[in-house]
């Protein structure tokens, strides 16, 4: 298990996923899972795949992840 502290955001400097990936011998890549979640805050922004935003959807290929129901939102959230 990895885990994290601070802000895991899409800015242009933050690599914290790629370092975890570099530390474990991984690369990054997008997941569709997790970029429909992405595109559900970016669209009302006009982006496409290049919005910032997607590389939150950029992980390293092993990661494992699990959805859950968020009962404060009142839907499906990954975890």
């Amino acid at each position: 298990m990895v885990l994290t502290t601070g802000g895991v955001g899409p800015t242009h400097d933050d690599v914290t996923f790629e370092a975890v990936a570099d530390a474990f011998g991984d690369a990054c890549e997008l997941r569709e899972e997790i970029a429909g979640f992405v595109e559900k805050f970016v669209q009302g922004a006009g982006a496409d795949r290049s919005h910032p935003g997607y590389k939150l959807a950029t992980v390293p290929s092993r990661y494992g992840f699990e959805f859950a129901f968020d009962y404060f939102l009142c839907k499906l959230a990954f975890l």
